[in-house]
């Protein structure tokens, strides 16, 4: 009886709080994913423990929305300086990339374009870690990172080299509980990080000279999930990781891949990305009344066409804002293709 009574000690607290999930190399960001995110920049409150909680962020505000398409690094605009990238998100409302890798240890960045500097390309070498992989309850991850950037400052050469210690922490795990949703078997992961920003200036002879070197301390938490669409809340602390100053959490989530389809007619979409025209060619004739409908990432329709008996057909984006769009044809009896396709102006 008293070995019944140890045992049942021991497994009380695994039946009580459940079992911690692990985060693995499935469950990263894939070309295909689209987020909205909603951005609460005036969140400010006491970050809660960690452990097994049940986290309350019901009263975060959507004060303006922000979006994130991930698409295949080939073919971007400056995949050519980031040739170890296999992902790279776009923002459409910017029109910015910022590049990964991502494999079987982990999402790293890789890289990003930086506006402020005239839009100077930032390579990390080494890249990164962001979510390594396979991640638990309790698991930590140290490393560093790396990015050199030559520029011109007041007239002169001057080079700025940011180092960065990053530590991680899964501190947590549990429900989260965001505006409108309630998403079980989250781990939160506490990311820690110092960067030194070294300034160097170039003078006649003496070549790079350190003139400055400040070193600021950031901690991020960052709510992960198992499943399409990991990442679903990010907030932003003081160094110490003690008081939340911002926040972005996810309102929709979009995996733009091909689902079953009835009747399946092969189509080709081109250019991809789009500037001013996309267009639709169909590997057959759609001989049955058919419709092409396309739709944005928050599943809104923008544009409807009859395309019964074509072979092709070509739409104007001019209407449509920078972002990723997807598209089905359907008649009455089903869909006939679906797919999805980038408008960048």
């Amino acid at each position: 009886m008293k070995k019944i009574y140890i045992t049942l000690i021991v497994l009380l607290p695994a039946i009580a709080f459940g079992q911690a999930i692990t985060i693995g190399q499935s469950d990263l960001p894939a070309a295909g994913w689209g987020y909205v995110n909603a951005i609460d920049s005036a969140y400010t409150d006491p970050i809660p423990p960690g452990g097994n909680q049940t986290w309350n962020y019901t009263g975060l505000q959507n004060l303006y929305q922000d979006s994130l398409l991930f698409i295949p690094s080939a073919g971007t605009p400056y995949a050519s300086y980031y040739p170890n990238s296999n992902i790279a998100a776009f923002n459409p409302n910017d029109g910015t990339y910022t590049y990964f890798i991502t494999n079987s240890t982990g999402f790293y960045l890789n890289g990003t374009i930086l506006p402020q500097f005239s839009n100077l390309v930032a390579v990390f070498n080494p890249p990164q870690m962001y979510i390594p992989v396979p991640f638990t309850y309790n698991d930590t991850y140290s490393g560093f990172s790396r990015v050199v950037i030559d520029t011109m400052l007041a007239g002169d050469s001057t080079r700025i080299i940011i180092h960065t210690d990053i530590n991680l922490i899964a501190d947590g795990y549990g429900t989260l509980n965001l505006p409108g949703a309630s998403i079980p078997n989250t781990l939160r992961i506490k990311q820690t990080k110092l960067e030194t920003d070294s300034i160097l200036q170039k003078l006649p002879v003496l070549g790079w000279i350190l003139i400055a070197a400040p070193a600021n301390q950031t901690t991020e938490f960052v709510w992960v999930r198992h499943g399409s669409g990991t990442l679903v809340l990010d907030i932003n602390a003081d160094s110490l990781g003690v008081t939340a100053n911002r926040s972005s959490y996810q309102v929709f989530f979009a995996a733009l891949g091909v689902n079953e389809i009835t009747n399946p007619v092969a189509t080709n979409t081109f250019p991809n990305p789009a500037s001013d025209k996309v267009t639709f060619a169909f590997e057959s004739s759609l001989s049955e009344s058919s419709e092409l409908t396309v739709t944005n990432l928050a599943g809104q329709e923008v544009e409807s066409f009859n395309v019964t008996r074509l072979n092709s057909f070509t739409m104007s984006t001019a209407r449509l804002s920078n972002g990723m769009y997807s598209y089905i044809i359907r008649n009455e009896k089903g869909i006939h293709a679906k797919g999805k396709f980038t408008v960048m102006h």
